[in-house]
């Protein structure tokens, strides 16, 4: 983030004794620093992640101390913990106290703007990588996804064309689904609420991949829970298939992840 922080450094010049500028000039470090982390989270660099995440924070933290009433300051610290609660949760760690902070900053920057819905975004994105974290270890992840959906639906209240909101809702049905993966019925009416949520997200952008694949996943998992209900699969396949193809046909969404679920797809078809 070198000439991010030189651009900082140089505002902050600009006018030394601004308690504002000082203040933006913190916020466009935090800004650097963040960005860095989120290019660093699934390498192999874990001490530059976390050092990244460590920096941002520090810097978020001058800026709001220097200026209590900036949104953008504050906005920005609520997503730096959330950094640090999915740095934790990736490496195998459970991130309760850095979930509380990040509910105590998230939920300031909320009340300093509440005509804002990034920070209820970000604390449910951390919410639900907890409950994930939770799930993936045989736990109960109740309480975090009820907690991550409860903000997804106060983050839509206050931006109803908030993409990310309506994400964190669907996702947050798949996870309880696959929470209840012994009882079909129910996992199955699960499955079919968030294949609907995730319609919503194709409508607010149609150009992003991301909601096309989950639904397509979500249309996957109903397949199988049809299958243990005795019930005929075909419609649900086809319909996993136009997702799937969907998400190819965009820019970004021709990955991987989305070929190899094509093809599952396709051998569900049979």
């Amino acid at each position: 983030p070198t000439g991010a922080l030189q651009r900082a450094d140089e505002l902050a010049a600009l006018d030394p004794g601004s308690a504002e500028v000082a203040a933006r000039a913190d916020g466009l470090r935090g800004e650097a620093y963040l960005q860095r982390a989120k290019e660093l989270r699934w390498g192999t660099d874990r001490d530059t992640h976390h050092r990244m995440l460590e920096q941002a924070r520090e810097a978020f933290g001058r800026a709001v101390g220097t200026l209590r009433s900036d949104p953008a300051s504050h906005l920005g610290l609520c997503r730096a913990w959330v950094g640090v609660v999915e740095m934790e949760a990736d490496a195998g760690s459970e991130p309760v106290a850095s979930l509380a902070r990040a509910e105590e900053v998230c939920g300031l920057a909320t009340r300093v703007d509440p005509s804002q819905a990034g920070a209820l975004v970000e604390l449910g994105y951390a919410h639900s990588t907890f409950a994930q974290f939770k799930l993936r270890r045989g736990n109960d992840p109740a309480a975090y996804l009820d907690r991550a959906a409860e903000l997804a639906r106060e983050a839509s209240r206050v931006d109803p064309s908030s993409y990310e909101a309506v994400a964190i809702e669907g996702t947050s049905l798949m996870l309880r689904a696959e929470w209840q993966y012994e009882r079909p019925g129910a996992s199955a009416k699960l499955l079919r609420e968030a294949v609907a949520v995730f319609g919503r997200a194709q409508e607010l952008d149609p150009g992003r991949p991301e909601a096309f694949h989950l639904q397509g996943n979500a249309l996957l998992n109903l397949v199988d829970r049809q299958n243990a209900l005795g019930e005929d699969p075909v419609s649900t396949v086809r319909a996993a298939l136009t997702a799937f193809e969907k998400a190819l046909a965009l820019p970004e969404g021709r990955t991987r992840r989305t070929f190899n679920s094509l093809g599952v797809a396709y051998a569900d078809l049979g």
